[in-house]
């Protein structure tokens, strides 16, 4: 049997004892004492720190969802309004319709210019209508 105390007066390592020995009244090291405690906390935290970065991206990921489905909703609102105002319009304004409508398309995404392209005879090349 040895004295843990010992050992720190005269800076004799436990290291050097013979197999079997026991030591008597060590205090043991914070480290010693918790690590268990501070490894499972550092690993909860990393864990939390984990779901909460998922869980963030997924957020983010769900907000761009939302806003490509309203464009889209708002694309398709302007194009079930702008039809219905051809189906019962006279032939001799339906080219003033065209322009006014292909206005509001251009000031509704921002656009510089707007054209009607329609195929050729042949279906071959497109021509600006």
């Amino acid at each position: 049997m040895f004295d843990w105390r010992q050992f720190k007066r005269f800076n004799i390592r436990e290291d050097s004892l013979p197999p079997g020995s026991i030591v008597r009244f060590k205090t043991y090291s914070f480290w010693e004492l918790y690590r268990g405690y501070f490894v499972a906390t550092l690993f909860l935290i990393l864990l939390q720190s984990g779901l909460i970065s998922f869980l963030l991206w997924q957020r983010a990921q769900h907000q761009r969802a939302e806003e490509q489905l309203a464009g889209r909703i708002r694309f398709e609102e302007m194009l079930s309004a702008l039809s219905a105002r051809f189906v019962d319009l006279p032939l001799d304004r339906l080219d003033a319709e065209i322009e006014r409508v292909l206005e509001s398309i251009g000031k509704t995404f921002d656009l510089d210019r707007v054209g009607v392209f329609g195929l050729s005879e042949e279906g071959q090349r497109l021509r600006l209508l």
